[in-house]
């Protein structure tokens, strides 16, 4: 019994897919720049364009605004497709922080990497950390 568990568990760990993870409830999913994640339980299809804009206040220097990082999404579910950007925070452009679709909202939780005093951020190197809960 131990050897057929064991198996079990095996095969549910190498047939995952980082971009076609089961969906689950309020879990926050991390997204690559220019990948789209897929959730073909729910019909649900999320791309991250690579036009991130981040004026967020860098690790190491002093500023006057925190600023705030928005991204652009193309979403894909049953009732159509959704290109729109989502902000880090409120702010003054107006960009929101969650989306609503018909079955879906998806809210914007963080960037990755914080921008640094030191360096520039390759751009592949970008996450988006998206939540995404059914309504």
């Amino acid at each position: 019994m131990r050897k057929l568990l064991s198996l079990f568990v095996l095969i549910t760990i190498f047939s995952c897919n980082d971009n076609d993870p089961d969906f689950v409830e309020g879990l926050e999913y991390e997204l690559k720049v220019d990948e789209t994640l897929n959730f073909s339980d729910e019909n649900l299809s999320i791309f991250l364009s690579s036009d991130i804009e981040d004026t967020r206040c860098a690790d190491g220097t002093n500023c006057i605004e925190a600023g705030f990082v928005k991204i652009n999404l193309s979403v894909n579910d049953r009732t159509g497709n959704y290109n729109f950007s989502l902000a880090s925070i409120p702010n003054p452009d107006g960009f929101l922080i969650s989306y609503e679709l018909q079955d879906h909202i998806i809210t914007l939780v963080d960037v990755i990497p914080y921008p640094t005093a030191t360096g520039r951020i390759n751009p592949s190197e970008r996450r988006a950390i998206l939540k995404i809960v059914r309504k």
